[in-house]
């Protein structure tokens, strides 16, 4: 009797941990209820194949989890890499050409197709993704210097972009390149010297892969024949309504968030708002807008140095 009353306590104790676990992860995360999850397994039609960069990996004592599936849409913050980089091996194993339309990706499947959308000029391009990055605070997608000169983002460095993952064109792409799981391959060729943010749930893999030698260029050459990201940009309609924060953070109680206000305002405009998640009251706060992505960049690294590491813009 006593060991089943034992039993019973520590399940129930158990559970009750795993389900503060899971309810923390999701307030710490930025709540953004607005957006699929991002570790959604897919739906059998849009899941891409498991290879060597679909494992978790690290770089600089951080873990990445890319996502099994295409899968995905987001707005942020763009960036662009090359000089430096060029001619480097790229996590696919491709050679990185600066002049050619790539970009790189914490977590999307590799290689893959997405739609990037410079919300500030309209411009439309599709990029292909064979590398990973960028791993700067703040940044969803690091282009290549093609693809950014394009976008009009090489001369401010930095824009306000939406990515959309498409399916039909991953897909495709994937089907003509041979890559099993057993090859390894060289991760984070745009990697930053100062490794700051946080993966999605913190958690460390239990596995991964050390960087080695890639897979060669001749996997990649069904691909360079395609027309799948054509070398021009679409325009589309500005949408000058969209505006740059930084979220600083999501709490259940009202006094938490009150102090992180008390304590930024002084750096500029910071402000809590509730929310609704499910039963439960959330107070997000944050920072902003600022006029525009380099303004809000200059402010996120101030604060990661000031030790807020969970901190992340966000465009909407």
């Amino acid at each position: 009797m006593m060991y089943k009353m034992f039993f019973n306590n520590s399940f129930k104790n158990s559970f009750v941990c795993l389900l503060l676990y899971v309810s923390a992860s999701i307030l710490l995360s930025g709540c953004d209820f607005g957006r699929r999850d991002k570790i959604y397994v897919g739906n059998g039609v849009n899941q891409a194949p498991y290879r060597a960069t679909s494992r978790p990996y690290q770089i600089k004592g951080v873990w990445y989890y890319p996502q099994q599936h295409y899968d995905y849409s987001e707005m942020g913050i763009a960036s662009w890499y090359g000089p430096g980089f060029h001619k480097n091996k790229a996590s696919t194993g491709e050679v990185f050409d600066q002049n050619k339309i790539s970009a790189a990706h914490k977590t999307l499947p590799l290689p893959s197709i997405a739609l990037v959308t410079n919300l500030e000029n309209g411009r439309m391009l599709k990029v292909k993704i064979n590398d990973r990055g960028p791993f700067v605070p703040g940044r969803i997608i690091d282009l290549s210097k093609k693809a950014a000169e394009l976008l009009g983002v090489l001369n401010s460095g930095l824009a306000k972009v939406k990515v959309d993952c498409l399916v039909e064109e991953s897909i495709a792409l994937n089907s003509g390149i041979p890559m099993q799981p057993s090859q390894k391959v060289n991760f984070a060729a745009s990697a930053d010297k100062k490794m700051t943010i946080k993966t999605l749930d913190g958690k460390p893999a239990t596995t991964g892969s050390k960087p080695t030698q890639a897979p060669q260029d001749t996997l990649f050459a069904a691909y360079e024949k395609t027309q799948l990201v054509p070398e021009k940009f679409e325009q589309g309609r500005v949408q000058n309504y969209r505006q740059v924060y930084i979220q600083l953070g999501a709490f259940a109680k009202q006094t938490n968030a009150t102090n992180i206000v008390n304590k930024l305002s002084k750096l500029g405009r910071t402000f809590s708002t509730q929310i609704q998640f499910g039963s439960q009251p959330i107070h997000r706060v944050r920072m902003g807008p600022f006029i525009n992505a380099k303004e809000a960049d200059i402010m996120l690294q101030k604060l990661v140095k000031m030790g807020h590491q969970d901190v992340k813009i966000v465009v909407e």
